[in-house]
């Protein structure tokens, strides 16, 4: 797999100064692959980093993260992206992947209603009520891999993460 240069940003103080210069920012071949902080303003807070890919126009971005993730969907060629394929054997994203693992897991989640909540929210009883729960298996959060109860119990050999309480309570009744 091909890899681009992720470390390729410019970091800027405010939206401002990025309207005010834009036309004087580099776009050689040759840039700092190290975001840095400038002395007066050590935390980064308020600081911008803009794609550096040649004709690239996308706004800046406010965390090196989101630049990292524009750099790996937009500026890679698909063939060269990792890819996340839906694991349920007749579904048409089985054969066309996804190039995200969040956007796997909302596929999952929304379409196959597997339970797999969104990040930072609460589940419901009655959102708990229309998932596909499985007695047999359970999805891992963090990688998304099938988990065997009966093989693997509730912790996922492939991270390590352990299944939530709520999830193993939900499968334990089912059995």
């Amino acid at each position: 797999m091909e890899h681009y240069d992720l470390g390729a940003a410019w970091p800027m103080a405010t939206t401002d100064a990025y309207n005010q210069s834009s036309s004087s920012y580099s776009r050689s071949p040759t840039y700092d692959t190290s975001p840095t902080t400038t002395d007066n303003n050590p935390s980064g807070e308020g600081r911008l980093y803009v794609c550096l890919a040649p004709g690239c126009t996308h706004n800046p971005f406010k965390r090196v993260t989101d630049l990292d993730r524009h750099y790996k969907s937009v500026h890679v060629r698909d063939e060269d992206k990792d890819k996340f394929y839906c694991d349920y054997k007749k579904c048409p994203r089985n054969q066309d992947p996804f190039f995200r693992p969040e956007r796997l897991r909302n596929h999952l989640r929304d379409y196959h209603k597997e339970d797999l909540p969104k990040k930072g929210t609460k589940t419901t009883a009655e959102w708990l009520r229309e998932r596909n729960i499985q007695p047999k298996w359970w999805r891992c959060y963090a990688c998304l891999q099938r988990v065997d109860i009966r093989r693997d119990g509730f912790m996922c050999r492939h991270c390590n993460q352990v299944c939530e309480p709520e999830r193993q309570s939900l499968r334990e009744k089912k059995r």
